[in-house]
């Protein structure tokens, strides 16, 4: 999402969430769709490589509910 920030993006992110759970609610199946999402900017001459590893760095700590030290 060029040129987005995080509170930008976390519209469409929770539109998605919203229709996951109304899914669920209303097909009856005996399974539930779920996804896990994570968001990092991209910093300019970052390789594809070091953007992924950004992107999972920040799904870890949203998963485990870490605090980031610096």
């Amino acid at each position: 999402m060029p040129e987005t920030t995080e509170e930008q993006a976390d519209f469409p992110i929770q539109r998605l969430i919203r229709d996951t759970e109304l899914w669920n609610l209303s097909n009856k199946k005996n399974y539930e769709l779920s996804f896990s999402w994570a968001l990092a900017p991209y910093v300019t001459g970052t390789d594809s490589e070091g953007a992924l590893r950004a992107v999972d760095r920040k799904l870890y700590s949203r998963k485990h509910n870490l605090v980031p030290v610096f």
